[in-house]
């Protein structure tokens, strides 16, 4: 087999494959509620990591009388977290 022939079956692979993935990106679902779901996700995961920290860095605070303050404080940790995340991740 010749070079050249060998150069024209590789590409005529390629193309079959382009078309394939061509293909399947024009009959998968549309994603729109990517991002949210991203969102909520990351929102997920800095709560709970927000608490695994708090608990073992300071369970003085978590189980006494404070315990309120950084209650409220994990909403806004979760939020502006999952902001950043989602950013990043786009």
């Amino acid at each position: 087999m010749s070079s050249r022939a060998f150069n024209k079956n590789i590409i005529e692979y390629w193309k079959k494959d382009l078309t394939r993935v061509l293909a399947f990106y024009g009959t998968r679902p549309k994603l729109i509620y990517f991002i949210p779901m991203i969102f909520v996700f990351f929102v997920v995961i800095n709560v709970v990591c927000y608490w695994f920290a708090m608990i073992t860095a300071f369970p003085e605070l978590v189980y006494g009388p404070p315990r309120h303050y950084y209650f409220k404080v994990q909403f806004p940790v979760g939020f502006l977290g999952a902001c950043f995340d989602t950013a990043s991740f786009l």
